[in-house]
């Protein structure tokens, strides 16, 4: 028995001598899976989530494809774009019998990306609120359940409660991401988000006013903070946060009316990334003078730049002359404008501002010429453009008009009436003055020298009796469109002559139901005086074959 017991202890102590890596121990195993684990977190952490993925399978593939591992496979998945995939997977494992907090951050976070999907996308807000709802719910009881498996949650936490507008628990997550990592931009981000939601809530409630300070201040801090994390930024993606952060700072400034500090912020955000500021809002914060301080400030630093993107310079020049429009510095705006288009021709409604400056300061050679180009470049473009300010857009085009008629500059006349008949299309004006305009050009045309240019006058007769024609439909039992309607098919086109007659003899028939109202204005009297008179007169001439003296 000894000598088999003293075998055994032999055997036993030969065992215990072999090297540790030839037969790894159970608790052997689990530390090699635990710090392929973290090297796949910090790897995922670092925007490499394919990278992870790899060292998550490896660790899956030594544990057995365990809930632990499983755990970080799925959650790889979801930063390569497979949140269905992961869910389908999720839930797979919940009906398998998996439970707590795994299960509880695998759902939150696979939930947050799906809202964040949906609304870059912009899905309708059903699909949105349910996403984050339910992320709030999954990630609150996985950050509380694990704090450090679910160290990537907060963030998430933070946005969707936001965005539920749960402030406090908001608040708290984000507070709790900072915390953990001071350097965390996207952390310091969010606390500024939500600190400022906090102070808005609070600002205008006289019970909550140390609240509100406190919010406010977190908010800027915040947003600083994140400046500073993304002084320097390395990619794009960090240059946008840059200038969201900044961006956001001068909202926050706005509020108190620390003006300066505001503008100062604003300007960074552009300088930043002109693209990712939306300028009208700002224009809107600062008002117009401070806003054209602002642009000024950021093309002064932008353009100096050797670096900058040309395209961003001259963008920012396009509102710089905006800016200085909006102030009514005409020769200073007409500067940057023609710059702006000077450097970027896809530019072109840099030709209706043109217009609009140019005619501001009298040079109204320069503004028609403007407009005229952008006609040339689109005119269906020059109509919309026209149509989101018509108030400023008539002002011009009747000064312009005007101008042109003085000058017998006809056809630029028509031109311009026609701009105004695209404004209001159902104002009958417009277009006989459109129609007047074409007739008197083809009149001017036929009265010169050139063969040609006779020839061309038709032309201009036949854009006429279109104008009135339109006109006419407007005000069908109009007495005075009636005749001059009338008059371009009788002495101009020579063409239709029985429905200009019966034109004619309406216009009478109308003129005088129209002059027998004892209210009428002295204006339209006048006017329904001479179209009886004229329609009258022409109505003879015609039945005798005359066509002569027209009118």
């Amino acid at each position: 028995m000894k000598q088999r017991f003293g075998i055994l202890r032999l055997g036993a102590l030969c065992v215990l001598a072999l090297p540790p890596l030839a037969i790894p121990s159970t608790a052997a195993r689990r530390d090699a899976v635990g710090d392929l684990i973290e090297k796949g977190r910090v790897a995922l952490e670092a925007g490499k989530p394919a990278e992870a993925q790899k060292l998550f399978d490896e660790a899956a593939e030594k544990d057995k494809s365990s809930l632990r591992t499983r755990t970080w496979v799925l959650r790889s998945w979801m930063d390569q774009g497979r949140i269905n995939d992961s869910l389908d997977a999720i839930d797979a494992l919940s009906k398998g019998g998996a439970k707590g907090t795994e299960i509880d951050y695998l759902y939150g976070m696979a939930f947050s990306q799906k809202a964040r999907g949906y609304l870059s996308s912009g899905v309708a807000n059903g699909p949105i609120q349910m996403s984050l709802e339910d992320a709030v719910q999954f990630l609150e009881k996985a950050t509380k359940a694990d704090p450090e498996l679910a160290r990537d949650a907060f963030v998430p936490l933070a946005e969707a409660a936001w965005y539920c507008q749960k402030l406090d628990v908001a608040r708290s997550a984000a507070e709790t991401a900072t915390k953990r990592n001071p350097k965390d931009g996207e952390a310091q981000f969010m606390l500024g988000q939500v600190a400022l939601s906090q102070f808005s809530a609070a600002k205008d409630d006289p019970a909550r006013t140390a609240e509100a300070e406190s919010a406010w201040e977190a908010a800027k801090g915040a947003f600083t903070h994140t400046a500073e994390i993304y002084a320097t930024p390395a990619d794009a993606s960090a240059t946008d946060k840059l200038a969201r952060a900044h961006l956001n700072l001068g909202h926050a400034l706005v509020w108190k009316e620390k003006w300066p500090e505001a503008q100062a912020a604003y300007a960074a955000a552009v300088v930043a990334k002109p693209s990712a500021v939306d300028l009208i809002q700002v224009q809107r914060a600062l008002g117009g003078e401070r806003f054209l301080a602002t642009v000024e400030a950021a093309y002064t630093k932008l353009s100096a730049d050797p670096k900058a993107n040309p395209a961003d310079v001259a963008a920012l020049t396009w509102w710089v002359g905006w800016a200085r429009l909006e102030q009514k510095q005409y020769e200073q705006a007409e500067e940057a404008l023609a710059a702006a288009v000077a450097k970027k021709p896809e530019f072109i409604n840099s030709w209706y501002f043109l217009a609009v400056a140019r005619e501001g300061k009298q040079d109204m050679e320069g503004s028609l010429a403007a407009l005229r180009k952008y006609a040339d470049a689109n005119a269906e473009d020059l109509g919309v453009m026209l149509l989101k300010d018509p108030d400023t857009s008539l002002r011009v085009i009747d000064r312009l008009v005007g101008w042109c008629a003085e000058k017998g500059r006809f056809q630029d006349a028509a031109f311009l009436s026609e701009l105004e008949c695209g404004v209001y299309p159902n104002e009958s004006r417009y277009w006989n003055n459109a129609g007047l305009f074409w007739r008197d050009g083809g009149e001017a045309m036929q009265k010169g020298s050139d063969p040609e240019a006779k020839k061309k006058s038709a032309e201009l007769f036949e854009k006429s009796w279109r104008a009135y024609s339109k006109a006419l439909e407007i005000e069908p039992e109009n007495p005075a469109l009636l005749n001059d309607a009338a008059v371009i098919l009788h002495y101009y086109l020579d063409r239709d002559l029985e429905k200009a007659k019966a034109m004619y003899k309406k216009a009478a028939d109308r003129a005088k139901a129209e002059l027998a109202k004892p209210d009428l204005p002295k204006e339209t009297r006048d006017l329904y005086e001479t179209a009886l008179r004229d329609s009258t007169n022409n109505l003879a001439k015609l039945e005798k074959g005359e066509k002569s003296d027209k009118g």
